[in-house]
């Protein structure tokens, strides 16, 4: 349950993948995003002064971070939500098996898995991937109220998710009868 500890494990690990494995660019759809974000912060209303089709609780994260850290900041933000998918897992892993090594494990691999062969910094899959193992956790634990609050967060970054959430949904309320 020391929640701080694997987030002390995570980052690092979450750093040098996003150092190793990240390739930020600003062409492409990532030069789109920024731009969305950048527009949002001019005061442009999302789907109405600037469109785009992704989610939009991805593009105010954007926003957010654009803000924060300017145009490098979506990127770097990849590492917050990489460490939220290490530690998840690695609590989700821990509640499901019981194991200390499995959970180290899953931290490690979850988050290399996110950071595979397509990946690129400031995409828009990272965020809602990121925070399935935590509403699968929180489902399981279980913590009705911030896995409703996580599992709207997931699909408001990522709507294609939706059905991956309802599995979640089925396998935890399966579990528990």
């Amino acid at each position: 349950r020391n929640v701080t500890g694997v987030q002390t494990c995570a980052l690092p690990i979450s750093v040098i993948l996003l150092l190793v494995r990240g390739r930020p660019i600003t062409y492409s759809d990532t030069g789109v995003f920024l731009t969305v974000a950048q527009e949002i912060l001019n005061g442009g209303r999302l789907y109405v002064d600037v469109i785009d089709n992704k989610d939009p609780l991805f593009y105010y994260s954007q926003a957010v971070a654009l803000a924060t850290a300017g145009w490098r900041g979506p990127f770097i933000a990849d590492a917050f939500w990489l460490t939220i998918a290490g530690a998840s897992s690695f609590v989700l892993v821990r509640l499901l098996t019981r194991r200390m090594s499995l959970a180290f494990l899953a931290l490690l691999l979850y988050p290399l898995l996110l950071t595979g062969i397509h990946f690129f910094a400031g995409m828009s899959e990272t965020p809602g991937l990121a925070l399935v193992p935590l509403f699968a956790y929180l489902m399981l634990a279980p913590r009705p109220v911030l896995a409703g609050l996580t599992a709207a967060a997931i699909i408001l970054l990522k709507l294609n998710l939706a059905p991956v959430i309802a599995l979640i949904v089925v396998a935890a309320l399966i579990s528990r009868s």
